[in-house]
């Protein structure tokens, strides 16, 4: 290797390094919560939120066991109530919830991994994520990562689907258990 290849690998592991304690420093995320308690609060199913009934709170309680070790692959967003946004290959699209409070997922270009912070009314947190650094032309990576940081809350709906809440809205991620 040239100097100058090893001085730009140097540089860009400075900065993602930097950048990963930056934005881990500028999250107030109750990281001093325990990851998960015993229950987590109910949501509407994903047939609720699509018909605007984000009230509606039928479903029984999620349990963590529903969710911690399990792997589920992103099935679609429901944006606005209506519109939706679906992987060209959901099969490469993941997320699996330690027990310990961490998670680590796929994406159809990189691998990631973070924190998360699951409270007993359904709010969930996510620390900053740690990912891969491949470029992939033609990638809904972002579209992925960029909706999955917005989460506020989620529940299991009648489906068996996990339903992840996009902060104060009507938007949300559907995923199917793998």
């Amino acid at each position: 290797m040239t100097k100058q290849t090893i001085f730009s690998f140097s540089i860009i592991i400075i900065v993602a390094v930097a950048l990963f304690f930056g934005i881990r420093a500028m999250n107030n995320a109750p990281y001093d919560q325990a990851p998960y308690p015993d229950t987590v609060g109910t949501m509407p199913a994903d047939s609720d939120i699509i018909l605007g009934n984000p009230s509606a709170t039928n479903n029984p309680p999620t349990q963590p066991a529903e969710i911690v070790g399990k792997t589920w692959g992103w099935k679609h967003n429901i944006i606005g109530g209506d519109a939706v946004v679906a992987p060209n290959n959901p099969e490469k699209f993941t997320v699996t919830f330690g027990a310990d409070g961490t998670i680590s997922g796929t994406t159809d270009c990189n691998g990631f991994g973070g924190d998360y912070t699951l409270m007993s009314d359904g709010t969930i947190a996510f620390g900053p994520f740690m990912s891969t650094l491949m470029y992939c032309d033609g990638s809904q990576e972002a579209d992925f990562t960029q909706s999955l940081v917005q989460a506020t809350r989620l529940t299991i709906d009648a489906e068996g689907n996990l339903v992840v809440v996009l902060g104060n809205t009507s938007n949300v991620m559907v995923f199917e258990g793998r």
